[in-house]
């Protein structure tokens, strides 16, 4: 099976997706987000290369971390799986892809 995954970053944080698959279609946006204070400082980082894919486990394809201090560390996709590396800061997003050897429908 091929397809599309595309995410595109909105105003206010919210995020929205679509996915083109077998001759279907999916799209979702999420909510916009109000932080208590403006962000500042922010990473993102995205899968950038074609890696290998395992059944059934998450994928984290996108990571944005926003925070309203003046310094920000830099992170990768693979902290994802250290959630404790984002103490502290204000909004954490995080995109994963799951791909399932079973047949659900959305």
């Amino acid at each position: 099976m091929e397809g599309i995954f595309t995410m595109r970053l909105q105003e206010a944080y919210a995020i929205e997706f679509v996915i083109n698959s077998g001759g279907g279609k999916a799209s979702y946006k999420t909510k916009e987000l109000v932080l208590e204070t403006e962000a500042t400082a922010a990473c993102k980082a995205f899968l950038e290369e074609f890696c290998e894919i395992e059944l059934n486990q998450e994928l984290p394809v996108a990571l944005m971390v926003y925070d309203s201090g003046t310094t920000m560390k830099s992170y990768s996709l693979q902290d994802y799986f250290e959630p404790e590396k984002f103490e502290g800061m204000d909004l954490v997003q995080v995109v994963t892809l799951t791909f399932s050897d079973k047949s659900e429908p959305f």
